[in-house]
C-alpha cells in the first residue's frame, strides 16, 4: 500500500534524526567549544537521560493522541534542537538544544512501529521487521553522511543541516494527519475474523 511505503521512508528519516546525531553531538560539542576534555559525553548522557525519563514517566502520553499528531508536534522541537547546535557557543545553550532534540525524538521509534502495527495489521511481524531493520540501516548510513558534511563544511554545519530531516517529517505527517481527519481521524485497522 502507498501509505506503508511512505511510513517506511519516514522510518529512515526518524531513525536518522533520533540516532544519527548521537554519534556526533559529543565530538561536535568538544570541537566547537575547543574543549580538550571529553565534556561532550555529558551532553550525550543528558540527551539519553531525558529520553529514558520521558519513556518511563510519560509513556502513556502517546496513547492519548494520534501517533501522526505526536510526530507533527514533536518534529519542530527536534528541528529547533538540531538547528540550535550550530548557532550557539555556550554550554547552557548546548544543553537547551540537546533538550529540544531529546524531547522531540523520545517517542519516535516506538511510534513508528506502532503506526506500522496499527495501520497494516495484515503485514504482521514481517512489516515490523522491515521497518525496524530500515531504522537500523538508516542509522548506519547517517553516520558516514554526517561525517562527509563535517569534513566538507565543518562541525558547526552538521546538525543544522540535519534539521532538514525533521522539517520534512513535519510536512509529511501533517499531510497524513489532515488526510486522516477527512476520514474521521486516526483509526486502528482490525483484521477481519476468518470464518
Amino acid at each position: 500500500r502507498p501509505l506503508f511505503l511512505l511510513i517506511w521512508l519516514c522510518m529512515w528519516l526518524t531513525a536518522a534524526t533520533e540516532l544519527g546525531p548521537g554519534q556526533w553531538v559529543a565530538n561536535i560539542f568538544n570541537e566547537v567549544l575547543e574543549s580538550g576534555t571529553q565534556a561532550g559525553i555529558i551532553l550525550l548522557v543528558w540527551v539519553n537521560g531525558i529520553m529514558y525519563l520521558m519513556r518511563q514517566l510519560l509513556g502513556h502520553v502517546p496513547h492519548r493522541i494520534s501517533p501522526t499528531l505526536l510526530i507533527v508536534v514533536t518534529a519542530p522541537l527536534a528541528a529547533v534542537g538540531l538547528y540550535l547546535f550550530g548557532q550557539t557557543t555556550t554550554a547552557p545553550m548546548w544543553f537547551l538544544a540537546a533538550t529540544f532534540l531529546a524531547v522531540g525524538t523520545a517517542f519516535w521509534w516506538p511510534t513508528m512501529l506502532g503506526i506500522t502495527s496499527e495501520r497494516f495489521p495484515a503485514g504482521g511481524a514481517l512489516l515490523l521487521a522491515i521497518v525496524g531493520a530500515s531504522g537500523s540501516i538508516s542509522t548506519a548510513v547517517s553516520g558516514p553522511t554526517m561525517g562527509w558534511i563535517n569534513d566538507t563544511y565543518g562541525a558547526r554545519v552538521v546538525l543544522p543541516v540535519w534539521a532538514i530531516l525533521p522539517a520534512i517529517l513535519f510536512g509529511i505527517f501533517t499531510l497524513i494527519f489532515l488526510n486522516d481527519r477527512t476520514k474521521g481521524g486516526y483509526r486502528i485497522e482490525r483484521l477481519s475474523k476468518m470464518g
